[in-house]
């Protein structure tokens, strides 16, 4: 098969290797449609690394894991799927031994591997973490299944309901997600970028009002325009100023949402009597639990998210190191690698 390697930061190579050899409880699948999240820019340019997943020709199709396809194989103890379906993974494998796992926060084991290698024609997988799609999703939709249980996630944990008032700092792909899943949660929503075009995409798929940053001299100017402060602000950016300024816009008794990481990491500045006189949370959400992926795949089923225009940029394997540089660069929103 044909799989992507890197071997160093900005050494990627689609190299032919054998088809990956599966267990007795695994399955193999046939990658249909692949996302490319910002984290496997970070892996490619060297900022993030990861204990189970490395530089180097023994790790093909390195950290995808927004990928979907169908099923080829299956190990002697597989039963929950059969050859031909369609499918997703919920992307992390636990440990099941430490203390978070036993608390169920599955998504906080410290010795969790993930799901990874869509970056290839072939991807092996345990078949416990397998869910299959329903009939009329497509395989570009579904593969979107993780980021959505990961905005899931941020919109539970920022404790966001019916009603609310919500910014989301970031126009990124995840910050447009996010901010449709606010939305989906019942909260009138800003959106606040610097990219004209992703603003505008924003107010077509139901943000209530976009900011563009660029124009705001000050956070006073900001919040005026904004309309007030917020119950929940989810900060999808992965630097300072951004996480500060999510802390100045969040109203007393809200919750601020540290969604991204930031790379290389940063301090910031923060005053403590901020936190404890107005009882503003200061949290982050990461990765999802298993439940959320399968909501998120229902959420996809039932239409409530028109992802279709999110997915307009489509690069073949072999081309999978420019899909990279253009998100990279912010010429994308969302990569996809297809047959």
């Amino acid at each position: 098969m044909k799989a992507a390697f890197i071997y160093a930061p900005r050494d990627l190579r689609v190299e032919e290797v054998d088809v990956p050899k599966i267990g007795d409880d695994e399955a193999l699948i046939r990658v249909r449609a692949c996302g490319v999240c910002f984290s496997d820019i970070r892996f490619y340019l060297g900022l993030k690394k990861y204990k189970h997943t490395g530089f180097g020709r023994e790790y093909p199709g390195f950290t995808g894991h927004e990928w979907a396809g169908e099923v080829v194989e299956m190990g002697k103890n597989v039963e929950n799927i059969s050859i031909g379906d369609r499918i997703v993974p919920s992307i992390i494998i636990p440990c099941g031994r430490c203390r978070q796992c036993r608390r169920g926060r599955i998504n906080l084991c410290k010795d969790k591997i993930f799901t990874h290698g869509g970056f290839a024609e072939y991807v092996k997988a345990p078949a416990k973490n397998l869910m299959k799609m329903p009939d009329g999703l497509g395989f570009e939709e579904a593969a979107l299944t993780e980021p959505i249980a990961c905005c899931l996630n941020a919109g539970i944990r920022s404790g966001i309901r019916e009603g609310d008032e919500a910014i989301i700092i970031g126009d990124g792909f995840m910050g447009i997600l996010n901010m449709m899943i606010a939305k989906l949660l019942g909260a009138s929503v800003t959106l606040i970028g610097h990219h004209d075009e992703r603003l505008e995409l924003a107010q077509r798929l139901g943000a209530d009002k976009t900011i563009n940053s660029k124009n705001m001299r000050s956070i006073g100017e900001l919040e005026k325009e904004v309309g007030g402060k917020a119950d929940a602000v989810i900060v999808s950016v992965g630097n300072k100023h951004a996480i500060e300024t999510g802390l100045m816009l969040v109203d007393d008794g809200g919750v601020v949402n540290l969604f991204a990481g930031t790379y290389p990491p940063e301090k910031i500045e923060l005053d403590p009597n901020m936190i404890h006189y107005g009882e503003i949370i200061l949290t982050g959400s990461n990765v999802a639990p298993p439940k959320l992926f399968k909501e998120a795949l229902n959420v996809l089923a039932s239409r409530k998210l028109n992802v279709e225009p999110l997915i307009r940029y489509r690069f073949r394997l072999e081309e999978v190191e420019r899909a990279f540089e253009a998100v990279e660069r912010r010429e994308v929103i969302k990569a996809m690698i297809v047959p």
